[in-house]
């Protein structure tokens, strides 16, 4: 997991998702989303989900029976995301680091 030093931690997630977000992650979130064909009991797996901006566009877009596993390196930024969403079977928040085996 990443270093405490270069955690994203305290107001840098609400700050992250306020101000970054909108401006260079949602355009790109909003096409990704339209884009993505899932099957009806499918699963997405989302890496560097972040403050959770494509999180969201991918929960609208997908059927209802489809799974969502949406993961980041900083723990911080998952528990910022979760807290944006209400509890689902549907949706579930992994740290995790995308370049180690076993993902």
């Amino acid at each position: 997991m990443p270093d405490r030093h270069s955690e994203f931690s305290g107001s840098i997630p609400e700050n992250y998702d306020a101000f970054l977000g909108p401006m260079f992650f949602e355009p790109y979130a909003s096409d990704i989303a339209k884009r993505l064909k899932v099957p009806h009991r499918g699963s997405v797996l989302e890496l560097a989900c972040g403050t959770g901006i494509l999180t969201r566009k991918l929960r609208e877009a997908l059927r209802p029976t489809a799974r969502l596993v949406a993961t980041d390196l900083n723990g911080p930024m998952i528990d910022f995301a979760a807290r944006k969403f209400s509890k689902s079977k549907r949706l579930e928040w992994k740290q995790a680091d995308a370049t180690r085996a076993g993902l």
